[in-house]
């Protein structure tokens, strides 16, 4: 149990790790998305079918809440 936390956890950091960044520098919300989709596809490799799908409900979200909370610090 706890390794599957670390191991999701492993899985979408890269995607809120850009969001957050990007919301600091107060970047575009829809080239921070692309952006976003992009360095996940970079770091984990999976193919562009798996990576829509599950930006529907996994990544697209941890990275809008991760831009958002970037962009809160800094206005």
């Amino acid at each position: 149990m706890k390794n599957d936390l670390k191991n999701l956890v492993a899985y979408i950091a890269p995607c809120g790790v850009v969001g957050f960044i990007l919301g600091l520098a107060q970047v575009n919300i829809y080239f921070s998305l692309l952006a976003c989709f992009f360095a996940q596809y970079y770091f984990k490799k999976t193919d562009v079918g798996t990576l829509l799908g599950l930006s529907t409900f996994l990544y697209g979200p941890i990275a809008f809440t991760a831009y958002i909370i970037g962009k809160a610090l800094v206005t």
